[in-house]
């Protein structure tokens, strides 16, 4: 006989047990009043194994993610979880939980140990990732788990549960950089202990993904936020012109606004993201900037060339975890024609400074003062030529090599020069220093490094550096200042290389824009440095025999120099070329 207590008692077991035996779904939220749970997983393309045999390739998407030895090759997998839809609540609980697929390489076993990368400068982006990368990367003191070869299996789930300690570290990737990476490591020695865990995807996986379970609290808001206050803009340009502009800014968020390093924070161009629309897609910040804080952020801008109808309108964007807060109030800006400006003969600047070399060269007391440059110069380039008798001298000439005049003195030159390390406010300076904790003695002056100095408090830090050979000759993007080109001797030729201040991966993201085969050891490519819209590089080569200058075209990280095309006339050595801003 059915009563109401006895049917009630039925129909909630029978929730309980459909709960139990379903389980929640992927990437769905178990609510309650004071936990919420929820289940994160990889991407294909940030799941996946790399082996010492294939220092510089990966095989990210695989269903197996080896980890251990196995015939004289070491195989790391990395594991990332995007943790931003969890930045801003409070974490109680979080579990990481993988699961075997195959042991059929064990051998005699061992410890496997679960590592989480540092955030910088060691985190390494899954879609970049080789073994050498892999390898070199710092993991985090607060947070390893172990586990011994009889408890893997195909199958078996290994759970690894957080500590207080290594949640408040979860808590803090989700706010800070959005990331979360595991590095999976095998057992060290020379004897076979390989061990693959699933990673979900591909036809060898049973679909058994990596999981990351994290049980918050009731968010209090994503720690990056900012309020719009008010900007001074323009309605009217002419082409091609260059304005300064103002935005204010409230940071009303919980995290500080820091300008620098791989995570930076940036106000970037919101109408046409990416773009140079205004000859920049961002614009660095004067400072840090504290919760509660009003910032005044003034920065040059550059009108289209081409006249018509432009939005200017921006946002804050927290390097990888992208955009946030208010935007700025749209103004739409009329472009309109502008006359050309006569180009009037040289005049000389004030102050000399000495031509850097492979040797770090203190900065000049007082620098050069870049801001008596004549505004008509900005685009042709300066340059050193021995076409005066076999005489150097200093000389300009137009962006296409053409109308050249030789400079009365090295001044303009030298103010050029000074310009071309610092960002586009004056605020930072890149420098060529010897790599931390290497002794002069045992450096032997080749394997110099780039490091950026605040000027304001003389603050210094590394940037980027390759132990195989010197990197030197920086010069700042002054439309982009995420960018810097440089030279670099990292493959056995001088060769011409930009870094990207602001990728997500870390050691910072670098490309290479010339090659010259490492066969033809006497032909290099030195002394890059920007046109003023960031669109083109010039540098001077000796590939034809003789040094000669060429400018190339720089679309983004993703290609080699392109265009490449020599506009000096090939009858003289010209080199060391600057393009005045």
């Amino acid at each position: 006989c059915w009563t109401p207590l006895f049917t009630g008692v039925c129909l909630m077991l029978m929730i309980l047990m459909g709960t139990f035996w379903m389980g929640p779904g992927p990437g769905s939220v178990a609510a309650s009043e004071e936990t919420s749970t929820v289940w994160l997983y990889p991407p294909a393309e940030w799941v996946g194994w790399v082996a010492s045999n294939e220092p510089d390739g990966n095989h990210l998407g695989d269903s197996s993610l080896y980890a251990g030895y196995y015939n004289n090759v070491v195989y790391y997998s990395l594991v990332c979880f995007d943790v931003r839809e969890i930045a801003g609540a409070p974490i109680h609980s979080a579990s990481l939980r993988l699961s075997g697929l195959s042991r059929r390489r064990m051998g005699e076993g061992g410890m496997w140990t679960i590592q989480i990368l540092e955030s910088n400068p060691g985190d390494v982006l899954p879609d970049e990732a080789t073994f050498r990368q892999v390898q070199r990367a710092p993991a985090s003191s607060a947070i390893s788990f172990g586990i011994v070869g009889k408890d893997l299996a195909a199958g078996q789930v290994n759970e690894f549960n957080f500590t207080a300690g290594q949640l408040a570290l979860l808590q803090e990737r989700a706010a800070q950089t959005g990331r979360i990476t595991f590095r999976l490591v095998g057992p060290g020695g020379e004897a076979n202990a390989l061990f693959a865990w699933d990673s979900g995807y591909g036809l060898d996986s049973r679909g058994a993904r990596p999981e990351l379970v994290v049980g918050i609290g009731p968010s209090a808001g994503h720690p990056d936020q900012a309020q719009f206050l008010r900007q001074s803009v323009p309605t009217q340009m002419a082409a091609g012109q260059l304005v300064t502009v103002t935005v204010t800014l409230k940071n009303i968020g919980s995290s500080t606004w820091n300008p620098q390093g791989p995570f930076a924070y940036v106000l970037g161009n919101h109408s046409r993201p990416g773009e140079r629309t205004w000859g920049s897609s961002s614009t660095v910040l004067p400072g840090e900037v504290t919760p509660g804080q009003v910032v005044d952020i003034a920065f040059p801008v550059k009108a289209p060339s081409r006249p018509g109808s432009y939005d200017f309108q921006w946002q804050m964007i927290h390097s990888n975890l992208g955009s946030f807060g208010d935007t700025t109030e749209k103004v739409v800006v009329q472009v309109v024609e502008s006359a050309p400006t006569p180009i009037p003969t040289s005049t000389p600047l004030a102050v000399p400074f000495p031509d850097p070399t492979m040797t770090p060269v203190p900065t000049a007391t007082p620098p050069p003062d870049w801001s008596g440059i004549p505004p008509e110069w900005k685009g042709r380039i300066a340059f050193i030529s021995d076409r005066s008798g076999g005489k150097e001298a200093y000389y300009i000439m137009d962006a296409d090599g053409k109308n050249v005049q030789q400079l009365t003195g090295p001044d303009l030159y030298a103010a050029a020069l000074y310009r071309d390390t610092l960002d586009p406010n004056g605020q930072y300076q890149a420098f060529v220093s010897l790599p931390r904790n290497v002794s002069v003695d045992s450096h032997l002056g080749k394997n110099y490094e780039i490091s950026l100095r605040r000027l304001s408090d003389g603050y210094e830090w590394y940037i980027i550096g390759d132990t195989k050979g010197a990197d030197y000759q920086p010069a700042y993007c002054q439309a982009d200042p995420r960018y810097i080109v440089y030279t670099s001797q990292q493959t056995f030729n001088d060769d011409i290389f930009v870094v990207d201040l602001l990728g997500a991966n870390s050691p910072m993201r670098t490309t290479q824009l010339t090659a010259n085969p490492a066969s033809q050891d006497w032909v290099w490519d030195k002394h890059p440095s920007w046109s003023p819209d960031c669109g083109q590089i010039v540098f001077y080569s000796n590939r034809t025999g003789k040094d000669q200058i060429w400018v190339m075209d720089f679309w983004s990280m993703d290609y080699q120099g392109q265009n490449l095309r020599q506009i000096s006339n090939g009858k003289y050595n010209d080199r060391d070329p600057v393009w005045i801003k």
